[in-house]
């Protein structure tokens, strides 16, 4: 059991690291439009918005490379930028899908 929770905090702790900068940058891009935009600020919005990045991050950011400068700054960015990245991959999804799947499939 031991080895199994072992296990399963550093995958947490995986997962944690892209999260928590992807779900910074959305906040940070739910107050900006709550400030410049005049929307509503909402809580369950705002979480929403943060689950999101945090998710869109650990989609992303591990394919950036570790060494990379400024690669903090990116995932904070790629969090920032979630909603245009989802919307992206909803419209694109079946080709962008398609681009991977004959890469790495020759």
């Amino acid at each position: 059991m031991k080895v199994f929770l072992a296990d399963a905090i550093e995958i947490l702790k995986s997962y944690l690291a892209y999260g928590l900068p992807g779900g910074m940058g959305a906040g940070a891009n739910y107050l900006f439009q709550h400030s410049s935009k005049g929307k509503p600020l909402n809580w369950k919005g705002f979480i929403i918005f943060i689950l999101l990045g945090g998710f869109t991050v650990n989609m992303i950011g591990p394919n950036l490379p570790v060494d990379m400068p400024g690669r903090d700054g990116a995932l904070f960015g790629l969090g920032f930028m979630f909603w245009p990245i989802l919307a992206a991959l909803d419209s694109r999804g079946e080709a962008i899908a398609g681009w991977f799947v004959s890469r790495f499939t020759k």
